[in-house]
């Protein structure tokens, strides 16, 4: 006689041979802290053109900052996207892929959800022009706002051929110290020397910084879990010091995103602090991954990753949108947007979490046999 619990187990989905489940996680993970953070987190309002704008509630309390150091999980997007596509390049090498062929193929996974995105978009502009209602994207640019996760990761596919050549070659460690060095010239050049396209060095060696930091990744959970759990400590522990030591004696401020307070903000341009921050959080999953890759490695841990692996990019694209749906909704009802993070704001935020959110899952399951699930 078979058991309750045996028949009710869910079956793990078929996983991919050297397929990190981990990283999926994070990647999903961190692309749901993204969502939140924007839907509930921000002081959305119209601003003196009638624009949609959201600063965010940090630079208004004190000690609200270190809630960033937390929660700006970019940096550590882009290093498990890194430590991912790695391998898959290096896959397709062996199989006899051109690394043009697999750029390509990586492109053209982005290409179908950046499609849909401008299309509804650009309908939504010529929509609004019919009805006399002015421009859309000029008010409301922030639905085009995670393009530029995007952009940037397929600006990177095509060095990844290279960085796997360097790493092959032992070469990564020099490849990252490089990367370091741009980013703190182009912040001299524009702190020391007010030379502004130094933010732009800054801002590209950063992520390619971030992005490479997965091959460290990768470096560490092939050897052993001693190994491992050194690297990770001093991953964290030197990313963690790095943070204190560059937002107290630099330029820098405290807050990893943008504020209202701060005359500049670390993430774009981006800083050196974003550098450290990449780091300490690479240290914080190399020290988690043993727990995190045994509760993946059971039926409902395998499950869950795969379910949410395969909204987290239509999700991501979508957010955004849903929210500009919402807010055109309470404007028609004639509710008036706050622009302080007051009292009145906090109470509204259990609504700007779940009105969006009800929009989103519409989205998703509509545009879900365009959008697909991206990286997996």
């Amino acid at each position: 006689m078979t058991s309750a619990s045996s028949t009710t187990a869910p079956t793990a989905p078929p996983v991919a041979p050297g397929r990190d489940l981990v990283l999926d996680a994070v990647r999903a993970g961190c692309l749901v802290v993204v969502v939140v953070w924007h839907c509930a987190l921000s002081v959305l309002h119209r601003d003196g053109t009638g624009a949609l704008s959201m600063p965010n509630p940090v630079g208004a309390y004190r000690g609200l900052w270190l809630l960033t150091w937390a929660l700006q999980v970019m940096p550590l997007f882009f290093v498990v996207s890194g430590a991912a596509n790695g391998p898959s390049w290096a896959r397709a090498r062996v199989a006899g892929t051109a690394a043009r062929a697999w750029a390509s193929r990586r492109a053209v996974r982005f290409a179908t959800p950046l499609a849909v995105l401008g299309g509804a978009s650009a309908a939504a502009e010529g929509l609004s022009h019919l009805v006399g209602a002015g421009p859309f994207l000029a008010q409301h640019l922030v639905v085009l706002v995670p393009l530029w996760t995007l952009g940037l990761l397929l600006a990177f596919a095509p060095l990844t051929p290279a960085l796997e050549a360097a790493e092959r070659r032992g070469w990564g460690p020099a490849v990252a110290v490089g990367l370091v060095a741009a980013v703190a010239a182009g912040d001299l050049l524009r702190f020391r020397f007010d030379i502004a396209a130094g933010g732009w060095v800054s801002t590209a060696a950063a992520w390619l910084f971030a992005y490479h930091l997965g091959w460290a990744y990768r470096r560490a959970v092939a050897a052993s879990a001693a190994t491992a759990a050194a690297h990770g400590r001093a991953l964290f522990v030197g990313g963690l010091a790095g943070l204190v030591l560059l937002t107290n004696l630099g330029p820098y401020p405290r807050a990893m995103v943008a504020t209202t307070t701060d005359p500049i903000g670390n993430l774009f341009p981006t800083t050196l602090p974003i550098v450290a921050l990449a780091c300490c959080h690479l240290g914080l999953l190399l020290l988690l991954r043993p727990r995190l890759a045994a509760a993946f490695a059971r039926p409902r841990g395998a499950a869950l990753v795969a379910r949410a692996s395969a909204i987290a990019l239509p999700v991501y694209l979508l957010h955004m949108v849903a929210l500009v749906a919402v807010v055109l909704t309470v404007e028609a009802a004639g509710w008036t947007l706050g622009a302080e993070p007051d009292a009145a704001w906090w109470l509204q935020r259990p609504f700007w979490l779940l009105a969006p959110a009800a929009v989103l899952v519409a989205l998703v399951r509509s545009t879900r046999p365009l959008l697909g699930g991206g990286e997996r």
